[in-house]
């Protein structure tokens, strides 16, 4: 008598093979080559080459199975094999590095994301947190600000940097691996979610893991003297399950950030302090730029808006508006 199907939680994928968490246990499966096609070229009509042939030009991302998913699995002789994906609740995703018009999602079914940033070593970025914050907002998610490595000191310049961020609706929370301060706060905040932890190469992510899941052992990068970048020692995402309730899911260290599906007439709608001001603006459509009337350039001239964060929005405005034209 053959086993029943049963609905698993992706938590790791190596090449192409997956493992789903089943309960207490973890399963080895592959994905139904069905199933793959079915996602990976919707458009296509299994009666017709020609058209199965146009669909694979229109292949828009880059797994159609990722860390997160609700998978059915059919069991097998030492292999499961995933023939369904559940309807996603949420996704995290970026355009796919070197590949334009290439969705990759981060992870999927999740309720908040940890933007985590350096004090030093690598050096702050709060370009790259502003893209990762616009992300949350894209994707409807919770952002939250989490400081590593304070047990290096906190440099004037990035606290003022970091402290705005509460005045706008985004939690900060200062950590140290080596100290284990701010830990039991950051703990109180995934509790009982399912959080994905993104951030450049060397900030410290994986060592957050290993402190709040002891069991995880991932191993540890470090930061290139040299050229101040850390290195890659993730290469794979995972999930792992929190004592106190929730998962959290640890990705690949970023070095770049490329938003998905976001134009740039959206883009003052995914800053927050921009987006209470929008109406107040003289014209409709106002790019917050050099238009006469405008309440967001009102806004930033009288302090009220963050300088770092107007910067912010230039630039990515800027290269949505590039990407655009190119199209």
């Amino acid at each position: 008598m053959c086993e029943a199907s049963f609905v698993g939680t992706v938590i790791r994928k190596h090449r192409n093979f997956y493992i789903v968490e089943r309960d207490a246990s973890e399963v080895l499966c592959s994905l139904s080559s069905k199933l793959r096609k079915n996602l990976e070229y919707p458009e296509a009509d299994v009666t017709s080459r020609r058209r199965r042939v146009q669909a694979v030009h229109k292949v828009s991302f880059v797994d159609p199975v990722v860390v997160g998913d609700d998978v059915r699995v059919e069991p097998g002789a030492g292999v499961g094999l995933i023939v369904e994906r559940l309807e996603r609740r949420s996704t995290l995703s970026r355009e796919a590095p070197s590949r334009t018009h290439l969705e990759q999602v981060i992870a999927a079914n999740v309720d908040q994301v940890l933007c985590v940033v350096s004090s030093q070593a690598p050096r702050f970025r709060p370009d790259l947190l502003d893209r990762l914050l616009v992300g949350c907002e894209h994707h409807n998610l919770k952002g939250i600000v989490c400081l590593t490595k304070i047990d290096l000191g906190i440099p004037r310049d990035v606290e003022r940097v970091i402290e705005t961020y509460p005045r706008i609706g985004y939690p900060v929370v200062r950590t140290s691996a080596v100290t284990g301060e701010g830990l039991q706060d950051l703990e109180q905040l995934l509790a009982g979610r399912n959080t994905v932890a993104v951030g450049l190469s060397g900030t410290g992510k994986s060592s957050l893991v290993n402190a709040l899941v002891p069991k995880a052992n991932l191993p540890v990068g470090h930061v290139n003297r040299k050229t101040g970048l850390g290195t890659h020692r993730t290469t794979t995402i995972s999930l792992h399950r929190l004592l106190s309730g929730g998962h959290l899911v640890d990705a690949p260290g970023l070095r770049e950030l490329g938003l998905w599906d976001c134009s740039a007439d959206q883009l003052s709608d995914l800053f927050p302090e921009f987006r209470r001001l929008v109406d107040a603006c003289r014209f409709r459509g106002c790019a917050h730029r050099n238009e006469p009337g405008c309440a967001v350039k009102n806004a930033v001239e009288d302090n009220a808006i963050a300088q770092h964060r107007y910067r912010n929005y230039l630039s990515i405005r800027a290269e949505l508006e590039r990407r655009e034209q190119q199209g």
